[in-house]
């Protein structure tokens, strides 16, 4: 029989699911930092870059809402279900592919991995900056790794990601969502 309460192994495997997005962000961004790697070019994503910004563009005004109306069980959830279910086990998988490219690869391939590269940095970016409230020890420990900046700079001082509200695409995650059912099914 164990101790552990639910709650407290579902926060643990959350915290593991994190801790393992971001090992393999760091294992996949080639050495380079979000800020390092800029901004992907709108003409360059994929369906699965546009969704993915898409839903972090909503989840980042949700989770702006909830925290401005002391919503923190709301927030959490919505963080947990977009960190867990879309970026860990959807985008990241649809990636995977695009950040190995193989031996020889062409022009075209490389830059579509740096466009995932991309993607996949500014997203876990923006999570571990919408986490802190929530879990400030392990976001602060992640975004360091992932940012590269030296400990005296902290998690907690950095601006709430900026909100592009021209990436809000309610029926490409409608289709998504659709999609993720039926593959579930």
């Amino acid at each position: 029989k164990s101790d552990t309460s639910a709650t407290v192994e579902a926060s643990r495997n959350f915290a593991n699911k994190l801790w393992n997005a971001t090992r393999f962000a760091l294992m996949n961004l080639g050495g380079e930092t979000p800020a390092s790697l800029g901004e992907p070019d709108p003409a360059a994503l994929q369906l699965a870059d546009r969704w993915i910004l898409s839903r972090l563009a909503r989840v980042n005004r949700e989770t702006a809402e909830r925290y401005g109306n002391y919503g923190l069980g709301e927030a959490a959830k919505g963080l947990y279900e977009f960190a867990w279910n879309e970026v860990c086990d959807w985008y990241v998988e649809l990636i995977k592919r695009r950040l190995n490219p193989g031996e020889n690869p062409s022009v075209e391939a490389l830059a579509d991995q740096r466009t995932a590269r991309q993607v996949l940095a500014k997203v876990l970016n923006a999570l571990l900056v919408m986490l802190h409230p929530l879990m400030p020890h392990l976001s602060e420990e992640l975004w360091h790794g992932l940012s590269g900046e030296p400990e005296t700079t902290f998690l907690a001082l950095q601006p709430w990601p900026e909100l592009d509200r021209a990436r809000l695409d309610d029926n490409l995650e409608a289709s998504f969502a659709e999609l993720i059912e039926a593959i579930r099914v």
